[in-house]
């Protein structure tokens, strides 16, 4: 699959947050997304073994995808959950916020300019599980199929009653977008970054490489 560097975001340390878009034109896209937790290496380092792989098959049938590997660059640098600013990106989306989280406000503005089918976002926590909010069901079932991580819906009740502004809520609200978050199990000294990576790696790999996808872009 062919991709193109699109213009990057700065964060608030005015590093780069790099951003790719396949080959291919379309009303909505795929997101596949990472780091917004900059201390969670385990969801970055599959997501970066999977761009690698889209990247070397030019067989498999073009999907419009956007990839944003490391959303929070200096809370990965620092090793911080939060942004240089304390904000957890994942949880503040309002207009105060988004004056100390210039990552935010990148992400929005590329949601706005490709529009998303559905955002996915690789992540870690213990025991690891897959979490997905209303229409992303069936993205999240066929991971879970594979990978075995207990599926967990979360649900606008739960959305409500957390921050008004947090990231499921505004796919929700503003996008109509579904988020399905894999977090993958953490690093241990009985579990390596590669060995969840091969446990996962068959999920990924025919999630793009069969008609899946490509389905699910053309389903309402």
């Amino acid at each position: 699959m062919i991709f193109e560097e699109l213009k990057s975001g700065k964060s608030v340390e005015k590093k780069e947050i790099i951003l790719y878009k396949s080959d291919t034109n379309a009303k909505k896209y795929i997101y596949l997304i990472a780091g917004i937790f900059g201390n969670k290496i385990e969801g970055m380092f599959i997501l970066d073994k999977l761009f690698s792989w889209l990247r070397s098959n030019h067989n498999m049938q073009d999907i419009p995808l956007i990839i944003m590997p490391t959303l929070n660059i200096d809370g990965y640098t620092n090793q911080t959950s939060e942004n240089s600013n304390g904000i957890k990106l994942i949880e503040n989306f309002s207009q105060e916020d988004l004056t100390k989280a210039p990552e935010i406000s990148f992400f929005l503005d590329t949601l706005k300019k490709y529009p998303p089918k559905a955002v996915i976002h690789f992540g870690s926590k213990n025991p690891p599980k897959i979490q997905f909010t209303e229409g992303g069901k069936h993205i999240a079932s066929f991971i879970s199929k594979f990978n075995f991580y207990e599926l967990v819906q979360i649900e606008a009740e739960m959305m409500a009653n957390k921050l008004s502004l947090s990231l499921p809520k505004i796919l929700s609200t503003r996008f109509s977008s579904p988020l399905v978050e894999i977090q993958y199990p953490k690093i241990s000294n009985e579990l390596s970054l590669l060995e969840i990576w091969h446990h996962n790696e068959k999920s990924l790999k025919d999630l793009f490489s069969t008609d899946f996808l490509y389905n699910y872009l053309k389903s309402q």
